[in-house]
């Protein structure tokens, strides 16, 4: 959007469970990244993915997000709300009243139904059926829905009852990083990837949605084929889990996370990438 002429401010936590801190004084920072205005809003710090630190962490950035002095930001034509913490619709909502811009709702991860069908929470839990709630609000407030998903139309329709403005846009990738890839370091390459052996390697997040039982099932049933190694990059909710669960496996090793500049040198130095998700709705 910066490319096509149009003045971006982005809002943001400064805490996430899979990246590092950034640590700077008051409330909040901003800061140009590539053209975009970033501010960074100081919130509670939380360790993993299915916390209540993160759900604490959601209320005190929408408070910080409210009580935020907007006098400094230009006048915005549209206002952009991206889950997963859904709650962001409420000051989407503020914003939209405020300044008479049109709202969009991005939905990154369909919450409350992954939490259902892949986090084994039940229908009746009252922080399922809270979200459920907000879910529903955002369809019917924002003036357009977008996602990467192909079926989200329907699932916007079965929850409202009628079917507001959804587009789908597939994900894509910038050319530009693929082609400037970081060298993993000569240390990392001698301590983590195997040499001389057919490599299967899983690069990314750890946790329940990346379906990563049939890998180790497979694993389990090669063990014995020392030709074949399963390298695993990441960090995850699970990785400690599915770390002392193959603890007896010697054809996997789980390695540290990399950054993303030198994801592509650890993939190319593989010979068969999984990418898997769970059978569900989904």
């Amino acid at each position: 959007m910066v490319h096509k002429g149009h003045h971006c401010i982005l809002f943001t936590a400064n805490s996430h469970h899979l990246i590092q801190r950034p640590h700077f004084d008051g409330s909040h920072q901003v800061e140009q990244v590539e053209g975009v205005e970033v501010c960074r809003i100081r919130t509670l710090d939380y360790k993993g993915a299915k916390s209540l630190g993160r759900i604490l962490s959601w209320f005190h950035f929408e408070w910080r997000l409210w009580r935020l002095s907007k006098r400094s930001f230009c006048k915005p034509d549209a206002v952009i709300v991206s889950s997963p913490s859904l709650l962001t619709i409420f000051n989407g909502l503020l914003l939209r009243r405020r300044f008479g811009c049109r709202l969009l709702f991005e939905v990154r991860d369909i919450w409350p139904l992954t939490l259902i069908e892949e986090g084994g929470f039940s229908l009746r839990n009252p922080f399922v059926i809270a979200l459920g709630i907000v879910e529903r609000l955002a369809y019917r407030r924002s003036d357009a829905i977008v996602g990467t998903m192909p079926n989200l139309k329907e699932h916007v329709t079965e929850q409202i009852g009628f079917s507001p403005p959804v587009h789908c846009v597939p994900m894509g990738i910038d050319q530009a990083r693929i082609d400037t890839v970081d060298t993993l370091s000569a240390d990392y390459v001698a301590a983590h990837i195997p040499v001389g052996k057919f490599v299967v390697c899983h690069a990314g997040t750890i946790g329940i949605t990346n379906a990563l039982g049939t890998l180790f099932d497979c694993a389990r049933l090669m063990r014995d084929n020392s030709q074949i190694s399963f390298l695993i990059v990441g960090d995850g909710d699970l990785k400690a889990h599915y770390r002392a669960m193959c603890a007896d496996l010697p054809n996997i090793n789980f390695v540290p996370a990399v950054p993303k500049a030198m994801v592509q040198d650890v993939l190319k130095r593989c010979d068969l990438l999984y990418f898997s998700v769970h059978v569900s709705k989904v």
